[in-house]
């Protein structure tokens, strides 16, 4: 059980990483013109990510 959650906090960098990357690949694609919705699109991304996690976690406990 302990070993589950430590592996799933180790996975919540990896999860912000790769939303940055895939923000600066979008940015350098659109350019200045669309970094609101970028910018929008990576909370999205950690969110969802946020919350697979917290369904990972009640699953578990279950």
């Amino acid at each position: 059980m302990l070993m589950l959650r430590t592996e799933l906090l180790l996975l919540v960098p990896v999860l912000l990483f790769f939303a940055y990357w895939l923000y600066r690949s979008l940015a350098r694609f659109v350019g200045q013109g669309g970094r609101v919705q970028l910018r929008g699109l990576l909370w999205l991304v950690v969110l969802m990510g946020l919350m697979a996690l917290a369904v990972l976690l009640m699953k578990s406990e279950a």
